[in-house]
């Protein structure tokens, strides 16, 4: 998976570009490089379009169009997305996306089909202005929950998942001023997932996880 952090035109105002194998393909190629790049789907999400724009690469057709890339599909999500994210939420083996749209303060999940498509999306409301999420095994279950810091309400919130696909109601835990990222890890080597979460003014909050979906700050 690689996050490549720049604008991209035409079409609106990219805030990042997540790519991603979305598709299950061989390597075909001896050069490293040259085989990421035919085996590599890219997700572009929009800030001012309310929709992720996804590339299948051009070697899945038969004779491949002059741009590398030709778009396969063009999902709508909710205003403002700015952050993607790549996991298999519902653990069917196939990746899924969420997209973290801003301006509507929801989170925009698509599950994966296998084929590079993926189905409409289901919003789920959390707190003003989320703009970064994470994924990993919160309260230790064996299933994939979701953080999302929300700046405008001076939070993150967890959302502990049920292994199908769907999530509980948002736990708040709250930070100190605009919470801008939030990075998932076991910081102090006790099995449980703790939170990073970076402020404005160069200023960076870690919280200890307590193996249950909550955290207390270290």
């Amino acid at each position: 998976m690689l996050y490549e952090y720049r604008p991209v035109a035409p079409g609106g105002s990219p805030a990042l570009k997540l790519m991603y194998f979305i598709k299950n393909q061989n390597f075909m190629a001896m050069n490293p490089v040259s085989s990421f790049i035919q085996n590599m789907s890219r997700i572009v999400a929009s800030l001012c379009c309310a929709m992720m724009i996804i590339l299948l690469p051009a070697c899945d057709l038969p004779q491949p169009p002059p741009d590398l890339f030709y778009k396969f599909d063009v999902m709508p999500v909710g205003q403002g997305p700015s952050h993607l994210l790549t996991a298999d939420l519902n653990l069917d083996g196939e990746p899924d996306l969420v997209s973290v749209n801003t301006k509507n303060s929801t989170l925009a999940i698509l599950y994966g089909k296998g084929d590079g498509s993926f189905h409409s999306a289901l919003n789920i409301n959390v707190a003003a202005e989320p703009t970064m999420s994470a994924v990993g095994d919160i309260d230790r279950d064996g299933y994939p929950d979701l953080a999302v810091n929300a700046r405008g309400a001076k939070m993150f919130v967890v959302l502990l998942g049920n292994g199908d696909g769907t999530f509980r109601r948002p736990i708040p835990i709250k930070t100190g001023k605009v919470p801008l990222n939030i990075i998932l890890g076991d910081y102090n080597h006790d099995d449980k997932l703790d939170a990073a979460v970076t402020l404005t003014f160069d200023k960076m909050e870690l919280y200890m996880g307590t193996g249950d979906g909550y955290f207390k700050k270290g």
